[in-house]
């Protein structure tokens, strides 16, 4: 996968083996659909998306392209995130593995799965599912483990609902980049918010989404060990306190990652 925050997190999970282990990697099977798309040439897509789309949108797909290739020039330049895009394999990390096939709506984007792997996911007594991938998730998979699944939303979902992460508050020219931290429900982004933040908007598209994985990912890791550390007791709780500086969450961190404000879950 293209998101090192994911391995991030997994490193950071093996260091706490007193109170949580990430027992099992969640693989979809490839999609045939999308295998055979892939092979087309490169005439054949450009084609294709006229047919579909219309000379607008695939000449704006072309131009954001373009602006991707310059800032891959400007974010390899830059020590901290010139990794951003690499291409990670988790499963160096986490060995256990289960794949399961989603069976997925005409549209392409929502993501059922068959009552067979429902089971098997089911079977495996998971605490928590930490949504990586992509897909709406749709159904019983919402409840196979016992605290849901909680997914990262790298926007503020009340101002910026589309992808891609972190490039409209940059195009906007917007002042602050938002994460969202939810538990899943059939709702589309309208899940149980568990944590929401801010971040100062870097110049330029890459770089804003580069920091914005890195600093919200700290934020997921702070949310999963106050679980795990009081499992006996705690579930996680949606948003009642809006706090305008971070405070015990962030005890630790630098200035430079502090947001701007962050919500935080009380009982």
């Amino acid at each position: 996968m293209h998101q090192n925050m994911y391995t991030n997190f997994a490193k950071w999970a093996q260091s706490q083996r007193d109170i949580l282990t990430i027992t099992h990697l969640i693989l979809h099977a490839p999609n045939k659909a999308t295998s055979d798309s892939k092979a087309q040439n490169l005439l054949g897509k450009i084609f294709a998306s006229l047919a579909d789309e219309g000379i607008y949108r695939t000449i704006s797909k072309a131009l954001y392209k373009l602006i991707l290739r310059i800032e891959k020039l400007l974010l390899s330049r830059n020590e901290r995130h010139r990794d951003h895009l690499d291409i990670f394999n988790i499963s160096e990390i986490v060995s256990e593995q289960l794949v399961i096939t989603p069976i997925i709506s005409k549209s392409g984007f929502v993501y059922r799965f068959s009552p067979e792997d429902i089971k098997r996911l089911q079977d495996l007594n998971l605490d928590l599912l930490i949504r990586c991938g992509n897909g709406i998730l749709r159904g019983n998979i919402l409840q196979t483990a016992k605290q849901g699944i909680i997914s990262f939303h790298h926007a503020d979902n009340r101002v910026n609902r589309g992808g891609p992460a972190g490039f409209w508050e940059v195009y906007f020219r917007q002042d602050t980049t938002g994460f969202t931290i939810q538990r899943l429900t059939e709702e589309l982004d309208g899940g149980d918010v568990l944590m929401r933040g801010h971040f100062q908007t870097s110049y330029y598209y890459l770089l804003n989404q580069a920091v914005l994985f890195e600093r919200s990912n700290y934020y997921l890791k702070s949310l999963v060990e106050n679980y795990c550390g009081n499992r006996k007791t705690a579930c996680f709780h949606t948003e009642r306190a809006l706090f305008k500086s971070a405070i015990s969450i962030a005890d630790g961190l630098s200035g430079e990652h502090l947001p701007s404000e962050i919500i935080l879950s009380s009982r």
